[in-house]
């Protein structure tokens, strides 16, 4: 009786042996794939800083493959994908990273900017407003949202958005520019 139990003991504490060091090579194996999609991200980022897209986005796809827990390897991606004028694929990467991560004003703003180069102005003002809600101070996300309520008719509201965005960033060239473009549309309709 006394070696079936020792039996028992010896094969019970095997089995914790087994599961231990089975734990510790998944840790190990996962603390090495964490470094590694990080690595090669930041190989996709300088990729994209140089206008690399194509082989950015395969960084990035590598970086996910091995770890796809970060947002911002979506992110990253979806940004390039849409700079190669893939916008479906940008706002499909940006879905996943705003699923994982939905507070981030960045991946709002990205999102907001591929939903209005597909022409989803609805969705386009809804990200962006998002966004706003997240950091009212950047004056990006106004200008943003004020070309999408201009396109989807809303004058008056794209004016009000692009004079918030030149409040926040006076020197904003593009906003000044586009509230005057819509000033003087405005005043040429006049009777």
């Amino acid at each position: 009786m006394k070696s079936i139990l020792k039996k028992i003991g010896l094969t019970i504490l095997a089995l914790v042996l087994i599961v231990f060091l089975a734990g510790f090579v998944w840790y190990r194996y996962q603390v090495h794939c964490w470094k590694k999609s990080w690595k090669i991200c930041a190989v996709g980022n300088e990729k994209f800083n140089v206008k690399k897209y194509s082989e950015a986005i395969s960084n990035y796809s590598e970086a996910i493959r091995l770890n796809e827990y970060p947002s911002h390897f979506y992110n990253q991606r979806g940004v390039a994908k849409g700079r190669m004028g893939d916008f479906q694929g940008e706002l499909d990467d940006l879905n996943k990273a705003i699923y994982k991560n939905p507070t981030n004003e960045i991946y709002l703003s990205n999102r907001g900017q591929a939903n209005y180069e597909l022409g989803d102005d609805k969705a386009a003002i809804s990200d962006f407003s998002a966004a706003i809600v997240l950091n009212p101070e950047n004056g990006t996300n106004y200008f943003w949202r004020s070309r999408s309520k201009y396109l989807s008719g809303d004058t008056f509201g794209a004016l009000a958005d692009v004079n918030k965005a030149i409040e926040l960033a006076p020197q904003f060239g593009l906003a000044l520019k586009k509230r005057s473009e819509w000033l003087k549309e405005l005043n040429s309709q006049k009777p």
